[in-house]
């Protein structure tokens, strides 16, 4: 059985920390956006573009 070491952070160490975390998440975000990005290059966009006629036609029975 191991001892946990607890300790008490002061005003600038959780700072410290918490821009360490930050930096570190910023980071990973990064990566993933690389990891993507390739991707998402090779799918083409989809378009979804009415055809006037074919819409017109829905409303001649009015």
């Amino acid at each position: 059985m191991g001892w946990i070491m607890v300790m008490e952070l002061g005003k600038k160490e959780k700072k410290l920390m918490r821009s360490i975390l930050w930096r570190i998440r910023r980071e990973i975000k990064k990566m993933k956006k690389k990891m993507r990005s390739p991707r998402d290059k090779n799918k083409k966009q989809t378009s979804f573009n009415y055809d006037p006629l074919s819409y017109s036609l829905n409303f001649d029975s009015l």
